[in-house]
């Protein structure tokens, strides 16, 4: 057990309560990222075979880990390339972050700013950071994707539904997030979110 205040995080209630819910959704962006760079390279795959050419790496993208995924990805680049080396290391810092938010976010050293009002509220304005790191790159990623399997017969049509249903669902989220966004405390407002591009390494 952690002790105290780690009870205290998921019973507690107010800014606290949504939180733990904030991390949750940030959590699966996370994890959504790892599920549309698999995706991302199994419909690389079905391309390469249609134009009789040969992957660059080796072994399956449903069998390994997020990191394995990214260096799979990165070997079909050209690395000269510095947009290409950008979107690497932007993966690795996702795939990175969103490991530390897994492992260290509710660590010992972390738990003890629950215990304060003013670090509950740092601790909430992390999660909102979190939140700009995954979403570029999860966008990215889907182009690519969309871009590959266009290859093998998924037409406009059948893309521009697949968005609209992403879209409706992001729109659900937001709606069941409506509670937490409406009553984030004035300085950690979406106003005075730091641009996404300037997260550190």
């Amino acid at each position: 057990m952690r002790s105290l205040p780690m009870a205290a995080v998921f019973t507690g209630k107010g800014l606290r309560s949504d939180i733990c819910r904030l991390y949750g959704y940030i959590s699966l962006l996370g994890q959504n990222l790892e599920v549309e760079l698999r995706e991302c390279l199994l419909n690389l795959e079905l391309a390469l075979v249609l134009r009789g050419r040969k992957k660059r790496y080796k072994g399956s993208p449903e069998k390994v880990k997020f990191k394995t995924l990214i260096e799979m990805f990165e070997k079909q680049f050209d690395l000269s390339d510095k947009g290409s080396r950008d979107l690497i290391t932007c993966l690795h810092r996702a795939r990175k972050l969103r490991n530390l938010l897994i492992h260290g976010f509710f660590s010992p050293q972390e738990i003890q700013h629950f215990l304060t009002a003013g670090g509950e509220a740092k601790m909430y304005e992390k999660l909102k950071k979190c939140e700009t790191v995954f979403f570029p790159v999860i966008g990215l990623v889907n182009t690519i994707s969309r871009a590959y399997a266009a290859d093998f017969g998924f037409t406009n049509e059948v893309f521009d539904r697949i968005v609209e249903a992403q879209k409706k669902e992001q729109a659900q989220i937001e709606a069941d997030l409506k509670e937490i966004f409406s009553n984030l405390p004035p300085d950690i407002s979406d106003s005075q979110e730091p641009n996404a591009g300037k997260s550190s390494q």
